[in-house]
């Protein structure tokens, strides 16, 4: 099944019917655990978004994690903090 075309200009179609979840994440940088391992990669990773207005919601489902970015600290050098973009891939649920 073909999720989008484009045509005329690089503009995208979409089919009806289609749902998309994506967004950014972001961190603080711990490292000893440092996120870019966990992120750095072709395959799907699973995401689960939770609710500030209602903490114990949540959105869950697979992800493709694209173009992690840092903030450093300019004197240090040291990595602080991260985001990143994610796009959904396949269904998501709440629970």
């Amino acid at each position: 099944m073909i999720a989008n075309s484009r045509s005329g200009g690089g503009w995208q179609k979409t089919v009806i019917g289609n749902k998309k979840v994506s967004g950014t994440i972001g961190g603080k940088y711990d490292s000893s655990d440092p996120i870019d391992v966990q992120l750095n990669t072709d395959a799907l990773v699973s995401l689960s978004l939770y609710f500030d207005s209602s903490p114990s919601e949540r959105l869950f489902g697979s992800a493709r994690v694209h173009n992690i970015r840092f903030t450093t600290n300019l004197d240090t050098g040291a990595i602080e903090e991260w985001k990143a973009d994610f796009e959904s891939d396949g269904s998501w649920s709440f629970s």
